[in-house]
C-alpha cells in the first residue's frame, strides 16, 4: 500500500512541478547579465524517492537529501562545478540500523534561454553507500550520474533530479525534489 501511494503521489505531482518550472515569468529570475566569470556557492535540501537494490532485496522509501555546491560561470549560460550530496534513510530513526548514500561529483548547469532561470543539469562522480547496525557495517562504492531540471528565482533554486548508481553488487535510483539557495 505504501509503495503504491508514493508512486501515485509522484505521478500526480510531477507534471505540475515540470509545468511550474517553465511557466514562471523570466522577469522574476536571475537577471544578472554579468554572470560569466563569477563563482557561486549553494546549498539544497529536499526529499527523494530512493529505490535501493541489494542482491535479491529491493527497498523503496522516502529519504532526506542535502547538498553543497561550488560553481563557476564559464560562460553566461554555462556553470561548471563540484557538488557534495547525500541521502539518508529516516525510516529507521528509533532503530539501531542507519543507512546513507554520499556522492561527490562534477556538475554542469546549462541555461538554454538567455533571459530565463530555467536550466538543465548533469553530473558524474563518486558515490558511497554506508549501512551499519550496532557492531556491523558495510560500505559499497562506485560511480554516480545525475540529470535534472531546475529554475532559479532570484537566489532560490527549485530542482528535480534523477540519479542512479552501480555500486559493488548494489544499485540505487533516486528521484529528488529540492529547494536551495545560491549566492
Amino acid at each position: 500500500m505504501k509503495k503504491g501511494f508514493i508512486i501515485s503521489l509522484r505521478l500526480c505531482f510531477l507534471p505540475y512541478i515540470v509545468w511550474f518550472l517553465f511557466a514562471l515569468s523570466p522577469a522574476l529570475v536571475f537577471a544578472d547579465e554579468s554572470r560569466q566569470g563569477r563563482y557561486y556557492f549553494g546549498a539544497d535540501l529536499g526529499v527523494a524517492q530512493m529505490d535501493l537494490k541489494r542482491g535479491d532485496n529491493n527497498e523503496s522509501d522516502i529519504w532526506l537529501y542535502g547538498a553543497l555546491r561550488v560553481e563557476y560561470a564559464l560562460l553566461h549560460q554555462l556553470l561548471v562545478g563540484v557538488e557534495g550530496a547525500g541521502w539518508t534513510d529516516q525510516s529507521n530513526v528509533n532503530s539501531p540500523i542507519s543507512e546513507d548514500v554520499l556522492t561527490f561529483m562534477m556538475t554542469a548547469r546549462i541555461y538554454p534561454w538567455q533571459e530565463s532561470g530555467a536550466y538543465a543539469k548533469a553530473g558524474w562522480g563518486y558515490a558511497n553507500h554506508r549501512y551499519w547496525e550496532s557492531d556491523t557495517s558495510s560500505d559499497a562504492s562506485g560511480t554516480v550520474f545525475l540529470i535534472g531540471l531546475g529554475y532559479d528565482i532570484n537566489i532560490e533554486t527549485l530542482s528535480v533530479s534523477y540519479s542512479s548508481n552501480d555500486l559493488d553488487q548494489e544499485t540505487y535510483k533516486a528521484l529528488t525534489f529540492s529547494l536551495g539557495f545560491t549566492f
